[in-house]
């Protein structure tokens, strides 16, 4: 068995990853300086839109080999607390998952796999609102 996963599909996919969550982060934080908070449907009639849409980016970038950005380019900012995420909380949360991501020495496609199903695990635990 090949000891080493380590190929230039692996180290582009953690290269996009990284690059992924860095841009969520810029865009995410443009919202502060109003003092606003993140819509999480995003206009869309799903509670948590935004959330999936950061799931679906990551696993594309894993699973479907798919290297492009999504930039989030007109994300909607609200003041309503009741449908909204703290910007300061999701942009901490995505810094440690850069730091998990970067974290993973071997570029190992195993690796970068489940980084991408435990993304979706943690984000769904610390942000996903109960449609109950």
């Amino acid at each position: 068995m090949n000891q080493s996963n380590e190929t230039p599909f692996n180290q582009k996919a953690k290269a996009v990853i990284i690059k992924q969550l860095q841009e969520y982060i810029i865009q995410i934080r443009k919202g502060r300086l109003q003092d606003l908070k993140l819509s999480r449907t995003q206009g869309i009639e799903m509670e948590n839109h935004l959330l999936d849409t950061m799931i679906r980016d990551i696993h594309s970038l894993i699973v479907d080999n798919i290297y492009t950005i999504n930039y989030l380019p007109n994300l909607l900012f609200a003041r309503d607390h009741e449908s909204s995420i703290e910007i300061t909380d999701l942009t901490k949360y995505l810094e440690q998952e850069l730091q998990l991501i970067d974290a993973i020495e071997t570029n190992n496609f195993i690796k970068l796999k489940e980084f991408a199903g435990a993304f979706e695990d943690r984000i769904s635990k610390e942000f996903f609102k109960d449609n109950d």
